[in-house]
């Protein structure tokens, strides 16, 4: 008699832990825009600080959404629940409008220069493949 288990490889654990330090680092980011200092604001040019004040609020909330639902994301990976791919969907929306919200109706280029939009599209890189990192794990029966 054989028993069958979807014991999950070393690797898969890797990934869930970076998975939760990648959503650490996102809220991180998110508290620090929600609460930053006088200090730190006018440390910044004049052109980061036009940015900041006068940004909508309701990006300010997709940005919130973002972090929520990936971090809850990563909790549900590491929980092995497969509804962990539904809020990764969200959180990779909630990434693709603040990037086409930023690339199309604002000039951030000109205030941070093309060289620094990379680190947008390696967040929604590594987004998409973690998202698909889920969906494999979906498959393979690692999330129920």
């Amino acid at each position: 008699m054989t028993i069958l288990t979807n014991e999950q490889p070393k690797w898969f654990w890797a990934v869930s832990v970076f998975t939760l330090f990648f959503s650490f680092c996102g809220i991180m980011t998110f508290v620090s825009e929600l609460f930053m200092s006088n200090e730190v604001f006018k440390s910044l040019t004049a052109e980061e600080r036009y940015f900041q004040t006068h940004r909508p609020f309701w990006v300010l909330i997709v940005f919130g959404i973002n972090v929520i639902c990936g971090s809850i994301s990563a909790v549900l990976i590491l929980l092995r629940n497969k509804l962990a791919f539904k809020f990764g969907i969200i959180a990779v929306l909630c990434t693709c409008i603040q990037i086409l919200y930023y690339n199309m109706f604002t000039s951030i280029t000109d205030v941070i220069g093309i060289i620094n939009m990379q680190y947008p599209l390696i967040i929604l890189i590594t987004s998409v493949l973690l998202l698909l990192f889920v969906k494999y794990s979906i498959i393979k029966k690692w999330l129920s």
